[in-house]
């Protein structure tokens, strides 16, 4: 959707919000996908505190964007992606816990 606005500055940060929400979807439906082995923590946080205020609920309302971003490329994976992102959103998951989990060789 086209989003039309008189102020230039403004249409110009829409369009970097856009692309860069666009690249963490591609690297989630990488790792939805397993094309990638490693949840992408560090795209998804830096997203998280790019455009949402230090709040939890603000942090839900990112993140369930991003999911429904990926409904037409991962919908059979969803469940496992909107668990993920909630979590990351209450942060109950840290860098550390995701490589714990990867190193134990233990689903994600």
């Amino acid at each position: 959707m086209n989003i039309k606005h008189n102020d230039s500055k403004f249409d110009r940060r829409h369009h970097v919000y856009l692309a860069d929400k666009r690249n963490v979807v591609d690297l989630l439906i990488g790792w939805i996908r397993g094309a990638n082995d490693r949840y992408p923590f560090e795209a998804v946080e830096d997203f998280l505190k790019k455009y949402s205020p230090d709040d939890e609920l603000w942090r839900r309302i990112v993140v369930r964007d991003l999911s429904i971003d990926c409904i037409n490329d991962c919908c059979k994976h969803l469940d496992r992606l909107d668990t993920k992102l909630l979590v990351q959103a209450s942060r109950e998951l840290q860098p550390e816990a995701i490589k714990t989990l990867a190193d134990s060789g233990a689903e994600l």
